[in-house]
């Protein structure tokens, strides 16, 4: 049996309901958006795809060792983008500003897993981002983000192995593992 796996930053509570308070204000632009639910707001690091158990327990080989001597690091989210563009977007993100610490933990995690043939291949670069919104396949200007903005920043203390279940609804997320970072406790 194979479960649909991907390795995720989650974001603390207060920042999650800060972006939902965001997205009931871009609401009101009337844009065709699914808004992503609060608990599925993240920081994807690698999307696995459908795999074993036993790969499972490779990947959480594979996070623990990566995580093994990283320190609590702080992210700052910068504004909006949106893949592939603003002017034909199919995803709205929040934009995290370039962080040496977040491409370094994504690089420990996702090159060993590529290293192995675990999941599928990634397609694109690594390019740090919270996903808020789906965009329905019609013609829309969100060129009004640039004017908005949206700034705020959190400490990322762990790492963590989630599943994603595919439903006629959509999907949902649940957490098959916890990896915490050993100082983040202090």
């Amino acid at each position: 049996m194979t479960k649909r796996i991907f390795v995720a930053i989650n974001l603390p509570d207060d920042l999650k309901r800060n972006i939902v308070a965001l997205q009931n204000k871009l609401q009101k632009f009337d844009w065709p958006v699914r808004w992503e639910d609060e608990d599925k707001l993240h920081i994807t690091l690698r999307f696995l795809g459908s795999i074993t158990e036993q790969n499972i327990s490779q990947i959480n080989e594979i996070v623990s060792r990566a995580i093994n001597n990283f320190k609590t690091f702080t992210l700052k989210i910068n504004n909006f983008i949106a893949f592939p563009s603003f002017k034909f977007p199919r995803v709205i993100c929040l934009n995290i500003k370039e962080n040496e610490s977040l491409f370094e933990l994504q690089k420990k995690i996702a090159d060993p897993i590529e290293d192995q043939g675990i999941g599928e291949s990634e397609r694109h670069p690594f390019s740090g981002h919270i996903t808020i919104g789906r965009v329905k396949p019609v013609n829309a200007n969100f060129r009004a983000l640039n004017k908005i903005g949206f700034k705020s920043e959190f400490k990322v203390k762990l790492v963590e192995i989630m599943q994603s279940n595919l439903y006629s609804t959509g999907s949902e997320y649940s957490i098959m593992n916890k990896h915490e970072f050993r100082n983040s406790r202090s």
